[in-house]
């Protein structure tokens, strides 16, 4: 009869140690399951911060602040809002927050217009022969002037120089105006950037014209990357009257600079641009106005370009109604985090028999901190806005007045906002539904800064813990996982030398075998 051990020539130690580390990683499993839970409480609650702070924003917004701690004050971008509006498709309105509601009528006689000017070939050379080779040139706008210094004294270089220079005050294009004889005819077109009869206007002369001068430049400010000096002076009359004994070079004259000329109330006003502030931050835009024709071709309004052009300046209520609904549309989005958070969530597990089981735990926001954001916010919205008089006395009164209803529904509570009932009160008594609705706003933001503020908010607080805590238990994970890589060193090592241990064991079992068969013989 043989003899044997068992395992002996088929000892399996790795997977021994698998099954022994796979017992180990079941403490482990508890601190993961904490991990993940801390990591979606977290997201959670940092989901609804920014939700909150976005209401907090809106909220201050609507009031007239830019935060609780803001010690300016101004609801005119909200509650003074107005559009501008136009008789004649050829002028354009933009308004301004606080710009009062008005109108005016005027008519329109010339517009505002820029310098221009040419120089053909001819013309060109008579500044190019003043310049000399290697020379410069000097051009003057308002209190301004610009020498620069062109690669050469051909028609391009010169226009590019020009167009180099950062704040010349011009603009200069070599255009292709006709061909003759095969050959292509070039004249240089320089125009002036700014309208107005003096801030359009610009003279041109050869040299630097400032040397000299009667008047001492206030700044020097040269630039190498343009070739090119810029002089400002004190005053612009004063250096148009120091020029005035200077030949300059005007080409052709193919548009005079000259002012914008309106008449407004019989009579005529100038304007060194086209567009106009006509009332207190109300643009009127005449740039596109051209002159009105019969089917003859003859003037409408002789000495007129248009005339009977009225500017009208309302409330624009959509914007305060406007503001309000994004308002209520962030209140909504919390409500609905919130309703969401707290629902019971179902999770399920399978044991190593196989079997699996399944169970409801509360939702991530269904606590204390969720419950209390859901109860001051339902409770702010229901209680009525009160807001006291000069005298003191405080009044309360219904949000849904104004077109804020609080709902229950069976996804929980919903504010609705009514535009039409708002826009009908803000027509209707726009004085008591701005300060009744801005009241609103300061107890949403106040809400909102109280729970969402980034160094003392509830939240912001909340947030920190848990990421606290979820940095103490990736650091316990850590450490188990050193632990298990050590664990599983020491069990495989250990069993490695139980292993030879029993191969040293089948050995002398062979000899022993073998001396038994010996004896039998």
């Amino acid at each position: 009869m043989g003899m044997g051990i068992s395992g002996i020539g088929g000892f399996n130690t790795e997977g021994i140690v698998q099954k022994l580390m796979a017992l180990e990683w079941q403490a482990g499993k508890g601190l993961q399951t904490k991990k993940v839970q801390l990591e979606s409480r977290t997201k959670a609650f940092r989901d609804l911060n920014t939700q909150l702070a976005a209401l907090t924003k809106n909220a201050w917004t609507v009031y007239g602040k830019e935060s609780k701690f803001d010690k300016s004050f101004d609801a005119s971008a909200v509650w003074g809002a107005v559009k501008g509006s136009s008789s004649s498709d050829m002028v354009s309105v933009s308004t301004k927050a606080g710009a009062a509601v008005g109108s005016v009528e005027f008519d329109v006689k010339s517009l505002a217009q820029s310098k221009q000017v040419t120089f053909d070939s001819n013309q060109l050379t008579s500044l190019t022969n003043a310049i000399g080779q290697g020379g410069s040139f000097s051009i003057m706008v308002g209190n301004k002037v610009t020498n620069i210094t062109p690669a050469s004294n051909s028609m391009q270089d010169i226009a590019q120089a020009i167009n180099s220079v950062k704040d010349s005050g011009v603009a200069a294009t070599v255009v292709r105006v006709s061909d003759s004889n095969g050959q292509a005819q070039y004249v240089l077109q320089v125009t002036g950037k700014d309208t107005g009869a003096e801030a359009g206007d610009f003279k041109i002369f050869a040299g630097d014209v400032t040397k000299g001068l009667s008047v001492t430049p206030k700044t020097t400010t040269p630039d190498a990357a343009s070739q090119s000096v810029s002089y400002t002076f004190d005053d612009a009359a004063e250096l148009r009257s120091a020029v005035s004994g200077i030949t300059s070079y005007d080409g052709t004259v193919r548009r005079a600079s000259s002012d914008a000329v309106i008449s407004l109330y019989g009579e005529d006003h100038r304007y060194s641009s086209n567009q106009i502030e006509l009332m207190d931050k109300v643009t009127v835009d005449i740039s596109g106005v051209k002159a009105e024709t019969k089917a003859d071709g003859t003037s409408v309004y002789p000495g007129y370009l248009t005339k009977g052009v009225k500017i009208d300046v309302v409330a624009d209520q959509s914007e305060a109604a406007g503001k309000v609904k994004s308002l209520i549309g962030d209140v909504n989005k919390i409500l609905g985090t919130l309703a969401k958070g707290m629902k019971s969530v179902e999770q399920t597990r399978t044991d190593e028999d196989g079997r699996r089981s399944t169970w409801k735990v509360p939702g991530v926001l269904s606590n204390s901190i969720g419950r209390q954001v859901q109860s001051e916010l339902g409770d702010m919205l229901s209680s009525g806005i009160t807001i006291k008089d000069a005298a003191g006395n405080a009044q309360t009164y219904s949000a849904e007045d104004f077109g804020i209803t609080l709902k229950n529904t069976s996804d929980g509570l919903k504010v609705e906002f009514d535009e039409s009932k708002f826009q009908a009160m803000m027509e209707s008594d726009p004085t008591k539904t701005e300060k009744v609705v801005s009241a609103f706003a300061q107890k949403l933001g106040d809400f909102g800064s109280n729970i969402s503020d980034s160094s003392t908010g509830m939240l912001t607080s909340v947030i920190k813990s848990n990421d606290d805590e979820k940095s103490y238990v990736e650091s316990r994970i850590s450490d188990f996982k050193e632990r298990m890589v050590r664990k599983e060193a020491s069990l495989k090592q250990q069993y490695s030398r139980l292993e030879t241990l029993l191969a040293g064991f089948s050995q002398q079992q062979a000899w022993l075998t073998s001396q038994l068969a010996g004896l039998a013989r």
